[in-house]
């Protein structure tokens, strides 16, 4: 996903295994590179015929795949039989604009927006109980893919299956927030509890609970005291 400046602001996990980016190009959120990334490999005809099984596509749009130029993009959705080629029309560069705005004005003009939508706006269920929605994202969302400390968050959350009675929950939330810090840590935003929460939110996948945002705080203030 780019926004109006064409600069990357999110990704699809899937995409990223799929077309196999590196994390550090994922940091540098290069619209450019990544692209480059992408038609170097779809020259490769194995590589095309992969997306073409995934996407459902004979052999002729298989074939058309590594012929697509620069605002043309195959989709397959659910209710497709098959996959399609559509048109992307141009905007950034015939939008009007005298001058690509600034962050502070797309925020400004998007403020209020974003506020009468914030909970459908929001990419993950625990984002409704962050302090601070989506602050943190383009620092922790990369950090999502570091196999090191996903491994850590696993082995944490698996403290509840295996010790899931009440007398163990603060030690396993502690066990979540240490990992949940370091990740913080990781993106330069060490000691700042939304920061972490941001990491957790983005690496559960069931229904979050207020409960669960409380005994995250309580478990990280702790983490903090050196607990």
């Amino acid at each position: 996903m780019v926004d109006a400046r064409g600069r990357q602001v999110a990704f699809n996990p899937a995409f990223q295994a799929m077309w196999r980016f590196p994390a550090d190009m994922l940091q540098r959120r290069d619209a450019a590179e990544m692209r480059e990334h992408i038609a170097h490999q779809l020259r490769d005809r194995r590589d095309r015929e992969a997306i073409a099984r995934a996407m459902i596509m004979d052999d002729e749009q298989c074939n058309f795949l590594g012929k697509l130029r620069v605002g043309e993009a195959a989709i397959f959705q659910t209710g497709l039989e098959r996959a399609t080629f559509v048109m992307i029309p141009e905007f950034k560069d015939s939008a009007g604009f005298g001058q690509i705005p600034s962050d502070d004005e797309i925020h400004e003009k998007m403020e209020d927006f974003h506020q009468s939508h914030l909970i459908e706006s929001l990419p993950f269920d625990g984002c409704r109980f962050c302090g601070d929605p989506c602050h943190y994202r383009e620092e922790i969302e990369p950090l999502t893919l570091d196999k090191e400390i996903h491994g850590e968050f696993c082995r944490a959350l698996l403290g509840f299956e295996e010790h899931p009675e009440p007398e163990f929950w603060q030690r396993n939330w502690l066990e979540i927030a240490r990992v949940c810090a370091r990740a913080g840590m990781r993106g330069g935003l060490e000691g700042r509890l939304d920061a972490a929460y941001c990491y957790l939110a983005h690496e559960i996948d069931f229904q979050f609970t207020r409960h669960m945002r409380t005994m995250f705080e309580k478990a990280y203030s702790e983490h903090l005291k050196g607990g």
